[in-house]
């Protein structure tokens, strides 16, 4: 699909390109689409990432370092990232002004350390790579500089649980998808939710991170004690906390293994439920790619146990189906609108019924060589390389 206002991009003689991701989000969260899209943009292009909650007052960071070096006291800088390389570099944001907690000097100073980027950038046409609705006016300084453009990356509906927060969220999106040159989503769902306002200039699939990919299909069956059921990502109050713990009653002889991050919303429901865990319950915590696959290797069946009556869920494409696909695993999840594209790849289940159905068939029944070839097709088609290329193809 072509728009208009793209065909500038395609001018001959162009400066080479770079691009400048804002990140408010953890680097290594679960769903490191951030952090994905950076490193593959990196292997053809340079790329600043502007690591938001690292900002410093200026005279705050000069004052810290100059106690650390006549020995007053330890460096307080924050860690940054060890990705950095030749083309991938991180970015500590130094404010001019303090108080950046109000809203009009968070901009002001927003504006004056992209203005020092653009400087700093003259030999190049930049984009900046937009996934947060909270960077809505990153567009807005950047609409009058030459060879400087922007993209909205739209990889969920970004509804919160608390109306205040919520209105706040859509109005920056809204400011933020009227802004951008370029707009796209990661789901047909996404798409159809936002066309009122703007249509996307393309449906571009969710990326796949191929660390993760199971180097023979033969090593996807392990040998365990009890059937494993198994669950990855962040453990936050979209999971449908009730519905995992009447799942565990019913299903005593089978380990559940939930692997990652519990949110502070999702741990007091968690005490509720569970005053004390479960003996067929584990938590495993974060864990990195490399010892998540040792996880899922050996599970029987994977879930995605969504709250599918959210906002947030109703329009989201989880990573984690992908990573699910790549070792060949039965599926059963909520019923999620996208997901319903890769059936019966995935089951998808709408009650507590369903649920038990699903899982006593796939804990009895070998999942066919078939299925799992079909589902390592659809993970390797859905890589981060051709996600991105099929992105730059739009606008460069």
């Amino acid at each position: 699909m072509k728009i208009p206002w793209l065909k500038i991009i395609s001018a001959k003689n162009q400066p080479p390109t770079a691009f400048i991701v804002p990140c408010h989000e953890p680097w290594e969260r679960p769903a490191d689409f951030i952090r994905q899209t950076c490193l593959e943009l990196a292997k053809s292009h340079p790329v600043w990432v502007i690591l938001e909650p690292t900002g410093q007052f200026w005279l705050a960071a000069v004052i810290s370092k100059l106690s650390q070096l006549i020995g007053l006291a330890k460096s307080s800088a924050p860690v940054l990232p060890t990705n950095s390389t030749q083309n991938l570099v991180f970015l500590q944001p130094l404010w001019l002004f303090p108080g950046n907690r109000w809203p009009l000097i968070h901009q002001l100073n927003q504006t004056i350390f992209l203005w020092w980027l653009k400087i700093k950038l003259n030999k190049f046409s930049v984009w900046l790579w937009i996934f947060e609705p909270n960077f809505w006016f990153y567009p807005q300084v950047i609409s009058s500089w030459v060879n400087w453009r922007s993209l909205y990356d739209c990889v969920d509906d970004h509804s919160q649980t608390a109306p205040a927060l919520t209105q706040q969220i859509k109005d920056q999106e809204q400011k933020l998808i009227y802004g951008v040159t370029a707009f796209v989503t990661n789901s047909q769902v996404l798409a159809q939710l936002h066309t009122p306002n703007r249509p996307p200039t393309a449906v571009v699939a969710q990326g796949f991170d191929l660390d993760l990919w199971p180097k023979k299909l033969k090593k996807l069956v392990a040998k365990t004690q009890s059937p494993i059921i198994f669950l990855a990502g962040a453990l936050d109050d979209r999971v449908d906390w009730p519905l995992m713990s009447w799942l565990v009653k019913q299903l005593p002889q089978a380990r559940f293994l939930l692997a990652g991050p519990v949110s502070s919303a999702a741990q007091s429901q968690l005490n509720q439920l569970w005053p004390k865990i479960p003996a067929n319950v584990r938590f495993l915590g974060y864990l990195p790619r490399q010892k998540l696959t040792d996880w899922l290797v050996q599970a029987q069946v994977c879930l995605i146990p969504y709250r599918f009556q959210l906002p947030s869920v109703k329009h989201c494409f989880p990573m984690k189906v992908l990573e699910y696909f790549a070792f060949g695993k039965p599926v059963v999840a909520s019923s999620i609108s996208e997901l319903k594209l890769y059936q019966p790849l995935v089951t998808l289940a709408k009650n507590q019924t369903d649920w038990l159905k699903a899982l006593k068939l796939h804990l009895n029944s070998p999942w066919p060589l078939r299925l799992r070839r079909q589902q390592r097709q659809v993970a390797w088609q859905h890589r981060w390389s051709v996600k991105i290329d099929q992105i730059l193809k739009l606008i460069l």
